[in-house]
């Protein structure tokens, strides 16, 4: 399937599907991807709240903070430690810190890491930082799809994971209803800044190979309705009325298949080696 950078640049891109991952790449990927990630557009980078979708955004995302702190204590006790991978502009650090936690982020982009530190969160610039750092918790929202390696990525995660340490990965789901139902169209594709498209076989088996325990997965409730108005967006003649349809039809879909737009995945690092 083809598929274009909506957002950005209108450059076509093309899913190739992987047999033994169960996901699909994006090819070609650009030498240097920067440029797709540093503009006002990309709003994971931004706190801003112009036009009704940054709108939506930002009150699902303050919204969805409790609730991910809600089930992250269903797998560790409150003493935890964090490490929020992709970190953005902090705000689940800093929800989390104002609650008595230790965090700290990781965030290669130098101005989204400017605006975390600016809240008050230690955030480290680059991977190798991480060498012999260990935390009870590390975060990833919707940042695993953004890496050239994940199955790597992942191992280096496991390796800063204490013993009984739990990984939470959210990534969106290309097997989903509003997937299909958009297409080119479906704004989770976000070619060439998603390198990857996953499927839950596909984080399981990374887990795996990166010494890791498969624990349980959640529904992402909220993706649903933000990435449904964004893809309708990209649409010529969009109707918020229909990205509204097609939300709540493929979270009915998703109570039957379990298929939801974005999925939430705890993995955990075995006491013992395995």
């Amino acid at each position: 399937m083809k598929v274009k950078d909506h957002m950005l640049s209108q450059e076509e891109f093309e899913l190739v599907f992987d047999d033994t991952l169960q996901c699909y790449r994006t090819v070609p990927v650009p030498e240097d991807l920067s440029p797709y990630y540093e503009s006002d557009k990309y709003i994971s980078h931004t706190d801003s709240s112009k036009g009704i979708v940054d709108w939506v955004y930002q009150k699902v995302k303050r919204f969805q903070l409790s609730q991910k702190r809600s089930r992250l204590l269903r797998l560790v006790s409150s003493d935890f430690s964090l490490l929020d991978v992709g970190t953005g502009t902090g705000d689940w650090p800093v929800y989390l810190q104002e609650r008595g936690h230790k965090v700290h982020g990781l965030e290669t982009s130098s101005a989204a890491r400017k605006m975390a530190m600016a809240k008050g969160i230690e955030v480290y610039s680059s991977w190798e930082e991480l060498k012999n750092k260990s935390f009870r918790v590390i975060t990833m929202w919707h940042v695993l799809e953004h890496l050239e390696d994940p199955g790597e990525s992942l191992r280096q995660l496991s390796d800063c994971l204490e013993p009984g340490g739990v990984l939470l990965i959210a990534v969106p789901n290309f097997r989903s209803y509003d997937a299909k139902k958009f297409g080119a169209y479906w704004a989770a594709y976000d070619v060439p800044r998603h390198l990857w498209h996953f499927s839950s076989k596909t984080i399981q088996r990374l887990g795996e190979e990166a010494g890791l325990v498969w624990i349980r997965k959640w529904p992402m409730w909220f993706d649903v309705f933000y990435v449904s108005l964004l893809s309708e967006k990209y649409k010529p003649n969009s109707n918020l009325l229909h990205a509204a349809w097609v939300a709540f039809r493929s979270t009915l879909s998703a109570l039957r298949t379990n298929e939801h737009s974005s999925m939430l995945y705890a993995l955990q690092k075995p006491e013992k080696a395995i």
